[in-house]
C-alpha cells in the first residue's frame, strides 16, 4: 500500500492529467468534454446518508475549477476564432454551428447523472466552487440561445458564399449585391449579430474570401517562367474584382443610409457607418500586389519580350533591326535583358508567399526591383536614342519606331518612344519641306533627262515627287504608332506640298494645251506632206550633228516627233483632267506607221550614206 501522503498527491496529478488530456482530446474536433472522475464511496451510516472524506472533497474541488475554466474559455470565446484575418464567411457559419453544439453538449453534460453527483457532493461539502460554476451553468444557457440566433441568420448567407467559394474573379462580382442584402437583413434583424463589431468583421471575412479565389486563380509561376499575357489577365481580373467589390459596398451603404431617411419614422434600420480601412486594409493591399506582379509581368515583355507564343523560361526572339548598327543595338537590348533576368531571379527566390499580403519584407524586396528596374529604363531609353541619331530616312525612322513602340509597356519607355514618335513627325515635315524646296527650285526648269518632252516630262517630274511623298506620307500616317493628328502641322505640309504638285501638273497640261491653240487638220496636213529625205548642201550644213555635205538626212517634221512624245508621256497619267485634245488624236491615232515609214527612212540613209 502507498502512504497516505503520496497517494493524494499521486491522485491529484493523475485527475489533473486526465482533465487535461480530456481536454486536449476534443479540442481539435471543437468539443469541450467535462473530466468525469472514478470515484469511490467511504461508506455510510444509512443508506440515505453519505459521508465523504476531505481527500475526495478536495479532488473534486480540483476537477470543479477545471471545468470552470473550460466553460470560461468556451463563453468568452465568442469572436476568437471567428476572428482570424484569414478566415471567410464559411468559417464564421461553421463556428458559430460548431459554437452551437458544444454549448448544447456542455449543458447536456451538466445536466447528466454524474456531474449531478458531483456537485451534489460539492453542496453537501458546502464547497466555495460551486457558486462559480451554477452561474456559469445559468450563462451557458444564454449564450446557446445567442449562438443558435445567430447561426440562425448566419444560415442564409451559406448559399451565396458557397458560389464566391466556387467562382473565378471575373464572376464574383455579380454574387455580391445578393450578399450583401442578406448581410443587411441579419443586420437588421438579428438580435444579437447586429453589432457594428461583429457586421464589420462579417464584411472582412467577404474581403478574405474574395482575396482567397483571386489567389488561387493566380499562378506566380506564370509570371516569372510563363505565359505572361494570361498571368496579366489573371492579374486584371482579380484587381477588378476587389475594385467593384469596394464598388459594391458603398452603393449598398448608400442604399441602406437612404433607407435610414426615408423611414426614420416609421422603423429603425442601423445604419452603416463601419471603418472602410478596416474592412477594406487587406483588399487594398492585395490589388496592390497584383498591380506590382502586373509592374513585374511587364517588365517580362519589355526587357524579356515575353508573349504567349514564348516558350517556357525562354526569351522572345530578338528584334530585328535594319541599318549598319542594327546589330549593335540588338546586342545593347541582349544586355540588359540580361541584367533584368539577374533582378526576376531574386525575386524568384524569395522564402516566402509573395502573394501573402500579410508579409510585410515584399515591400523592401519590390523597392530594391523597382530601383534596379528604373536603372535599367535609362539604359533601355539610352539605346532608343542611339539608334535613332544617325537616321534621315522617314520610312526608316517609322520602321525603328515600330519595333521599339511593339515592346514598349513601362511608362518611362513609353515617354521615350511618344517622344521619338513625334520626332518622326518632325522629320517628315522636315521632309516636306526640303521637297518642296527641290520643287521650287527647279520648277521653272526642271531636270529632265533626254529626248523628255518640255511638257509632259516637267509633270511627270512633278508626278514623280508626289508619288514619293504621298508613300511616305502612307508609311507614316498607316504606321501603328499614331504620330500625326488631324489637325497637325505634318497633315498641312503633306497637303499643301500635294496640292501644289498637282497644280503644277494640270497648269503644264494647259500650258501645252495653249501650245496647239495654232495647229489645225490642215497644218498638220502640210507637215506630212514635206519631203521625209533631205540632201545636206553647203548652205545647209548640219553643224549640230557634223553630218557631211552631199549626205542624206531624214527631214521628218520635229514637231511632229515632239507632238508624238509629248502625247505618248500625257497618257502615262491616265487621268481624265489630262486628255489628249481631238485636233491631234487624229494624227497621234498614226503615229506608229509614222514611226515604221520613218524607221524605213532612216535605213535607206544609213545605206546611202
Amino acid at each position: 500500500t502507498w502512504p497516505h501522503g503520496t497517494e493524494k498527491e499521486l491522485m491529484g496529478h493523475y485527475h489533473r492529467f486526465m482533465a487535461s488530456l480530456t481536454e486536449s482530446a476534443n479540442h481539435e474536433e471543437g468539443k469541450t468534454i467535462l473530466y468525469l472522475p472514478f470515484r469511490n464511496k467511504t461508506g455510510t451510516k444509512d443508506d440515505s446518508r453519505p459521508t465523504f472524506d476531505r481527500n475526495s472533497v478536495q479532488q473534486l474541488e480540483s476537477i470543479a475549477i477545471h471545468w470552470t475554466k473550460q466553460i470560461k474559455a468556451v463563453i468568452n470565446n465568442h469572436d476568437e476564432m471567428a476572428n482570424t484575418e484569414i478566415s471567410g464567411p464559411m468559417e464564421e457559419i461553421q463556428f458559430w454551428r460548431y459554437r452551437a453544439d458544444d454549448l448544447s453538449s456542455i449543458s447536456a453534460q451538466l445536466g447528466s447523472e454524474d456531474v449531478k453527483s458531483i456537485l451534489l457532493t460539492l453542496k453537501g461539502a458546502k464547497s466555495a466552487y460551486l457558486a462559480p460554476l451554477d452561474a456559469l451553468s445559468k450563462r451557458i444557457r444564454e449564450v446557446f440561445h445567442e449562438a443558435e440566433n445567430n447561426l440562425e441568420f448566419l444560415e442564409i448567407l451559406s448559399e451565396p458564399c458557397e458560389k464566391l467559394a466556387q467562382s473565378k474573379p471575373s464572376l464574383i462580382p455579380s454574387l455580391l449585391p445578393s450578399l450583401l442584402h442578406r448581410v443587411r437583413v441579419i443586420c437588421n434583424l438579428s438580435h444579437f449579430y447586429n453589432s457594428e463589431d461583429r457586421i464589420s468583421g462579417l464584411l472582412r471575412k467577404i474581403s478574405n474570401e474574395i482575396i482567397r479565389r483571386c489567389h488561387a486563380e493566380i499562378d506566380v509561376d506564370e509570371i516569372f517562367e510563363g505565359n505572361v499575357d494570361l498571368a496579366i489577365a489573371s492579374l486584371q481580373d482579380s484587381i477588378d474584382c476587389g475594385v467593384e467589390w469596394k464598388k459594391v459596398y458603398r452603393r449598398t451603404v448608400l442604399s441602406v443610409n437612404r433607407a435610414n431617411q426615408m423611414n426614420e419614422n416609421t422603423m429603425k434600420v442601423i445604419k452603416w457607418k463601419f471603418d472602410e480601412t478596416s474592412i477594406f486594409a487587406q483588399t487594398d493591399a492585395f490589388i496592390q500586389r497584383c498591380r506590382d506582379l502586373i509592374e513585374i509581368c511587364e517588365g517580362q515583355i519589355q526587357f524579356v519580350r515575353k508573349s504567349s507564343s514564348t516558350a517556357r523560361g525562354e526569351s522572345g526572339p530578338p528584334p530585328d533591326f535594319g541599318g549598319t548598327r542594327g546589330s549593335e543595338t540588338t546586342k545593347a537590348l541582349l544586355d540588359i535583358e540580361a541584367l533584368f533576368r539577374t533582378q526576376v531571379a531574386k525575386l524568384q527566390k524569395l522564402d516566402y508567399e509573395i502573394l501573402d499580403v500579410r508579409t510585410s519584407q515584399w515591400h523592401d524586396d519590390f523597392n530594391d526591383y523597382k530601383s534596379a528596374v528604373k536603372d535599367l529604363d535609362v539604359m533601355y531609353t539610352n539605346v532608343i536614342n542611339a539608334a535613332f541619331e544617325p537616321i534621315r530616312k522617314v520610312e526608316t525612322a517609322v520602321s525603328f519606331l515600330e519595333v521599339f513602340s511593339s515592346l514598349a509597356r513601362r511608362d518611362a519607355i513609353r515617354r521615350c518612344i511618344t517622344k521619338k514618335a513625334n520626332e518622326v513627325r518632325l522629320l517628315f515635315i522636315r521632309y516636306c519641306h526640303n521637297t518642296r524646296e527641290e520643287f521650287d527650285h527647279y520648277r521653272r526648269d526642271p531636270p529632265l533627262r533626254m529626248n523628255e518632252p518640255q511638257f509632259a516630262g516637267a509633270a511627270l517630274w512633278a508626278r514623280s515627287l508626289s508619288v514619293t511623298v504621298k508613300r511616305t506620307w502612307d508609311v507614316v500616317s498607316k504606321s501603328k504608332c499614331v504620330m500625326i493628328k488631324s489637325d497637325d502641322d505634318a497633315v498641312n505640309a503633306y497637303n499643301s506640298l500635294v496640292s501644289s504638285l498637282h497644280a503644277f501638273q494640270v497648269q503644264r497640261h494647259k500650258d501645252w494645251i495653249d501650245s496647239l491653240l495654232t495647229i489645225d487638220s490642215s497644218s498638220i496636213q502640210n507637215r506630212l506632206e514635206q519631203s521625209l529625205l533631205r540632201r545636206v548642201s553647203s548652205e545647209s550644213v548640219d553643224v549640230k550633228n557634223k553630218i557631211p555635205v552631199g549626205h542624206l538626212v531624214c527631214n521628218f517634221d520635229e514637231f511632229l516627233l515632239a507632238l508624238f512624245t509629248e502625247v505618248h508621256y500625257w497618257e502615262k497619267f491616265q487621268a481624265e483632267e489630262f486628255e489628249v485634245p481631238n485636233v491631234v488624236l487624229g494624227i497621234c491615232h498614226q503615229r506608229e506607221v509614222l514611226r515604221v515609214a520613218r524607221e524605213r527612212v532612216m535605213l535607206v540613209i544609213r545605206m546611202y550614206n
